[in-house]
């Protein structure tokens, strides 16, 4: 298994091979046809994913507006994880944009497994943490801009 790969996954980059490999024992690999929905908004939060090869679109119907696109992914990036942390419904919808190969994290075995290695645990949770910093900026800033276009038409 090419270890690198997963190191530049943001929540898998501090983990040594042997962490790695213990997390890869509870991956279950998933398939998507182009178009097909890997998960919807409201559903249960059952797992997250690595996509390893194709392209996932992540989108949100909003009231009156329709559907709004809110990332474009391509390989080696995870999604679906805030269900890890706080066991909510999925916040959004996933869609396969061509064929594409995962792997699947089930939510259960991932916490059984972090919960048994403290250190595992907090390596994972810092990776969480500086990936959701990394959203935050970019959500702050997509609300500045919206907030100075509305600003310009008033």
């Amino acid at each position: 298994m090419n270890f690198d790969i997963f190191r530049k996954i943001p929540i898998f980059e501090e983990l040594t091979d042997n962490e790695i490999n213990s997390i890869l024992d509870i991956a279950k690999r998933a398939t998507f046809e182009k178009g097909e929905v890997i998960f919807k908004e409201g559903e249960p939060g059952d797992g997250f994913y690595i996509l390893i090869k194709g392209n996932v679109r992540i989108t949100t119907e909003i009231e009156d507006a329709g559907e709004e696109l809110l990332a474009e992914l391509k390989g080696n990036v995870h999604f679906g994880e805030i269900n890890i942390v706080d066991g909510k419904p999925r916040s959004a919808d996933a869609i396969a944009e061509n064929d594409a190969i995962c792997l699947f994290f089930p939510r259960n075995d991932f916490l059984k497994l972090i919960a048994t290695n403290k250190d595992l645990e907090i390596k994972i949770c810092h990776g969480f943490m500086k990936e959701f910093a990394t959203r935050l900026r970019a959500t702050d800033q997509k609300v500045k801009d919206i907030i100075k276009i509305l600003k310009s038409k008033s």
